[in-house]
């Protein structure tokens, strides 16, 4: 009998590793771009070389924009322009097949298409005005890079953690805001923008919200008029000079509301004027501010 069972052990114990091995081959294996298929691209909007970042693909990026923040992630890139100026020499060294621009189709220079047209490189719009438009974006550059995965997820991400905000502060009164960009209080954030649809969702209602223009400028006059409950300033990487400055300018209006009951919050992150990847941690920090009652630091 020793035999007979000497080989039933032997019989399970290669059935059991044949089952193994063709349970591990039927597992979908992580997808991975050839390089000839992974497009080098140039960047000349910030917004656009974090949300490439955002979804996990920053290996595409060979360019930069004047203006992107110094980070990690981008350390050793060339700047090779911005919405004023392209270095096309540098262009032509890394040779992109795509170059990122914010332009408005109509406006985009003849001498600027005929410059990238000669160098090989694709000008394609990223355009982010509004808050759906960041998502729309992310879609495109992840179509365009072949990481469509990887923007699906990211996308995915970014929606999840917008929701709980606005779910946190769904059904309360919301509470009348003025978004200010300048020391001097006359620079403001009008309708038909993302940072005015970040604030609905995060609890808020612009007071700008009568202009026409995205970002209007305003007198003293107008300010008060506009009477905001709460103010929320956003001055990026500000030097304490300039905050100085912003400090000295609210003491002189205290008859505003939001001046009174210590309603204003000054806001110095690089990316608080990008609508990037970044507009999770705004929409946190906005609905902590507006409504503080429901800030819950443990919460996912």
């Amino acid at each position: 009998m020793g035999q007979p069972q000497c080989f039933c052990r032997v019989f399970l114990c290669a059935l059991l590793a044949v089952g193994v091995a063709w349970i591990n081959g039927c597992k979908r294996p992580p997808t991975v771009i050839p390089a000839a298929q992974r497009p080098v691209v140039a960047s000349l909007v910030p917004a656009a070389t974090d949300l490439i970042l955002c979804i996990g693909a920053g290996e595409h990026l060979a360019g930069i924009s004047n203006f992107d923040h110094d980070r990690p992630e981008l350390a050793g890139l060339p700047r090779v322009g911005d919405y004023q100026s392209v270095d096309w020499e540098r262009l032509e060294v890394i040779r992109p097949q795509i170059l990122f621009i914010f332009q408005k189709p109509d406006r985009i220079p003849d001498g600027m298409r005929q410059k990238a047209d000669a160098l090989g490189i694709r000008l394609i719009n990223v355009r982010t005005e509004r808050l759906e438009d960041v998502f729309s974006a992310m879609k495109m550059l992840g179509d365009e890079l072949n990481e469509r995965e990887k923007a699906t997820a990211a996308i995915e991400k970014l929606r999840s953690r917008l929701d709980r905000v606005h779910q946190r502060v769904a059904g309360l009164a919301p509470v009348k805001t003025l978004f200010v960009f300048d020391a001097a209080a006359r620079s403001i954030v009008g309708p038909d923008t993302w940072l005015d649809d970040l604030l609905t969702l995060a609890g808020g209602v612009n007071a700008a919200g009568e202009f026409k223009n995205r970002y209007p400028e305003i007198d003293p006059e107008k300010l008060k008029s506009l009477a905001p409950q709460a103010i929320i300033q956003l001055l990026p990487e500000a030097t304490p000079q300039v905050l100085q400055q912003a400090k000295k300018r609210w003491e002189s209006l205290t008859e505003l509301d939001a001046v009174k009951n210590g309603r204003i919050i000054t806001l110095t992150d690089w990316y608080i004027m990008q609508p990037g990847c970044r507009i999770g941690d705004l929409a946190e920090q906005f609905a902590d501010f507006l409504h503080p009652q429901t800030t819950n630091r443990n919460s996912p």
